[in-house]
This record gives C-alpha cells, sequence and structure tokens, in this order.
C-alpha cells in the first residue's frame, strides 16, 4: 500500500490515509474510515471526492508484475461495485428528494416523480428504458439491505445484484428479505457461485417461501411471448424470439434436425443452415436477394453524387458506410 500511496501523491492524505481504491471500494461501507467520518460531518464535499478519484484513477500508472495487475483487475472490479452502489444511493435519495419537494408544491401522489427514470438516464447517459430498470433497481436496494451492503463493499456486482433483484422482483417484501438474508448476509454466501447458479439458488428460496407466486410467475409468462430485432455491427441484425420453453425448444430442434441432415452438402456450416432455414421458413423465399425489402436511407447529398465518403444514415439502425454503384 506505501508504494500506491505515493504514486498517488497527496490525495491519499486528504482521505485520512486510504489509498483510492481502498476510498472507493471498501471505505464507503466503513463509517470508521476517517474521510467518511469527515464526509458525514460535512467537511468533504461528495462530488469533489468523486471528481479527485475519477482524476487519480485515470493517471493510475501500469502495474509491474502479473500479480500487480491481477490484483489491480480485482480492485478496479470491486470498485465497480461501489460506484454501482453509490449510483443506486444517490438515484433513490434523488426520488425522495423529488416527491417530497412535489408533495410539498401540492402534487397528487399519483403524479409524483414522473419523469424521474427519463432523468436518470440522463445522468447515466442511457436509454430512457435503461434509467427505468436503474430506478427500479435503486428502489430494490432499499428493500435488500444486505445485497446492497455486498455490492457497496465491492464484494458483490452490480450484474449479480441485478439477478437478485429480477428473481424477487415478484414476491412480497418479507420474503424478498428472507432471500437477500440468506444469500448475502454473509459474504463468503455466495464465493465461487456463477451467474445461473444464483438465479436458481433466487428460485429455490422463493419457491420455498411462495410456491403460488411462482407458479403464478410461470403462468403469466406467456403473455410475454414476442419477437425483437436488435441492429448488429456489419449490416447484420439479431432476431429474436420471446417464447415459452415447449415452443421454443421444438423450434430450435426443427432447424437443428433439419441442418444436421444437410451437414456436408456445399460449404455452408451448421449454423448456416440453420439460420437459412429459419429465413425460408419464415419468408418462403431461399435467399436473402430474393427477399422484396424496402430500406429507407438517409444521405447527405454529396455523398449521393459521390463528392463526399460521408456515411449514409439507416433510420432505427444507425450510421452505415453504403457501397455506391454508379451515378
Amino acid at each position: 500500500m506505501g508504494s500506491r500511496n505515493r504514486s498517488l501523491g497527496g490525495w491519499s492524505n486528504r482521505l485520512g490515509g486510504c489509498d483510492t481504491v481502498a476510498f472507493a471500494s471498501g471505505c464507503l461501507s466503513n463509517p470508521s474510515c476517517t474521510h467518511v467520518r469527515m464526509e458525514l460531518t460535512g467537511i468533504v464535499d461528495a462530488q469533489d471526492a468523486l471528481g479527485e478519484m475519477l482524476t487519480v484513477l485515470g493517471r493510475l500508472p501500469a502495474a509491474d508484475t502479473e500479480v500487480a495487475a491481477i490484483d489491480l483487475i480485482s480492485l478496479a472490479e470491486s470498485v465497480k461495485s461501489s460506484c454501482a452502489a453509490v449510483q443506486a444511493q444517490q438515484t433513490l435519495r434523488l426520488q425522495e428528494l423529488r416527491s417530497a419537494a412535489e408533495a410539498k408544491a401540492g402534487v397528487p401522489v399519483e403524479r409524483r416523480c414522473r419523469g424521474l427514470s427519463a432523468e436518470v438516464a440522463l445522468a447515466r447517459r442511457v436509454s430512457g428504458n435503461a434509467g427505468g430498470r436503474h430506478l427500479r433497481f435503486a428502489r430494490a436496494m432499499g428493500e435488500m439491505p444486505n445485497t446492497f451492503a455486498r455490492l457497496r463493499e465491492g464484494s458483490l456486482s452490480e450484474w449479480r445484484a441485478t439477478i437478485l433483484v429480477r428473481e424477487t422482483a415478484y414476491l412480497q417484501v418479507e420474503d424478498r428479505r428472507v432471500i437477500d438474508h440468506a444469500l448475502c448476509a454473509d459474504p463468503a454466501t455466495l464465493d465461487g457461485v456463477g451467474y445461473r447458479a444464483l438465479e436458481a439458488l433466487a428460485k429455490q428460496i422463493a419457491y420455498q417461501r411462495d410456491p403460488h407466486a411462482v407458479v403464478d410467475r410461470n403462468a403469466s409468462a406467456p403473455k410475454n411471448r414476442c419477437v425483437s430485432m436488435r441492429p448488429k455491427p456489419d449490416a447484420m441484425v439479431q432476431l429474436s424470439a420471446l417464447l415459452p420453453m415447449t415452443a421454443g425448444i421444438a423450434a430450435y430442434a426443427a432447424l437443428k434436425q433439419h441442418a444436421d441432415g444437410l451437414v456436408g452438402v456445399g460449404d455452408r456450416t451448421h449454423a448456416q443452415i440453420m439460420a437459412d432455414t429459419l429465413l425460408e421458413r419464415l419468408t418462403g423465399k431461399p435467399a436473402v436477394e430474393d427477399l422484396p425489402v424496402a430500406v429507407d436511407v438517409v444521405i447527405a447529398g454529396d455523398a449521393l453524387v459521390g463528392f463526399s465518403d460521408a456515411a449514409a444514415d439507416v433510420p432505427g439502425y444507425g450510421r452505415s458506410r453504403l457501397t455506391r454503384r454508379g451515378r
């Protein structure tokens, strides 16, 4: 720690002797830490502290050894988790302040905090939908104190916390807190537990606590079936279908069985045959070239006549480099 403190100059001294990584990953959850006591008494400005931490982290030197590199990667992961906890805490605080202000202004309860998710999205530089998810995550952290504590100390990643939030969202608060305590009260409980195993553990306890809620959730899930499309790099798209388990397995098995019988015929791979078969069965056309599809393209006039190589814009997809053939 001594060498790291020297490399950070006097910044760590202003934080009561703690190094930057410790400040971000551990000390935020340690009320006995000097700089946290200073923050609680109003001496340290939270924005200034985070701003300086951001500057210092950007100037950290490269590790000298493999062991040091691995240690820094691990500590940086803890910092990310702790920062996620700070964001959740401040998001919840924003909701409290806004609700109080609107209550004082006489805004009806059902109209309070409208548009708050959009403001969270703007602050986090994400889409409006993602802002809503972050707001719901912050509210869940208010009901899951142990999960929040593990997130804040850096031992639980934001994604693992999100899994716990998702798998307990339909339960009563008391049942959610039982799962929170069972899985996160002891930091060692989830050591070595992967994402799927964590999801399974949460589901297992949820079923033990409220089997009827689990059954009702599974019964209502097919109502959410849908087809979606997401742009991918290199003028590709990902077509996805959310289906009941039996329907999804049957569809995949049919495509796989068809592809199994054609492997070795031509130069297409097994995966390519499955994709081509899906396209043909959905559209009735054996090749992309045969599809009557219209694509809207917005392009600058100079690029259209060949005076510029500016990228065109495909609405709903984004910027794309198009090959111009002829004039």
